[in-house]
């Protein structure tokens, strides 16, 4: 069930370019393979697994924030949980990493990404459903 609800999620992006297109394909076959999809241990079991991010964008501006493992400036996002749909990881994350409630531009996600990480936990995929939210409005 959750499997199908990632698939529906992924098969509503409108890729960018064939780059964008063959890793959408090369992801729906990985989900249909039957494999665990979500990180059980830390740091990288299995070597592939989802994340979700959400850039928080503020007119041109996105926050970034200094992701200690991978030693870069990135968007802010998380590892998505063992029956979790990815727009609910965007939603913990939010609340768990900047403490404010997700409010979202596009309830779907705009990208899709598979991405060999850097830094301290090298070596494993990511596969990323990019999701994009508004700007913080702090008083």
């Amino acid at each position: 069930m959750i499997r199908n609800q990632i698939k529906q999620e992924i098969t509503g992006i409108v890729p960018l370019d064939d780059l964008e297109k063959k890793t959408i394909t090369n992801v729906l076959d990985w989900i249909d393979s039957g494999v665990e999809l979500c990180r059980i241990k830390k740091p990288a079991t299995p070597n592939m697994h989802l994340v979700a991010y959400f850039p928080v964008v503020d007119g041109e501006y996105i926050l970034l924030v200094d992701h200690i493992n991978a030693e870069r400036w990135l968007p802010t996002g998380g590892h998505v949980e063992p029956n979790e749909h990815p727009r609910e990881t965007a939603i913990r994350e939010c609340q768990e990493e900047l403490n404010i409630q997700a409010d979202f531009m596009f309830t779907a996600p705009v990208l899709l990404t598979s991405t060999q990480t850097v830094g301290k936990t090298s070596g494993h995929t990511d596969i990323s459903l990019w999701y994009v939210l508004k700007e913080i409005l702090i008083y």
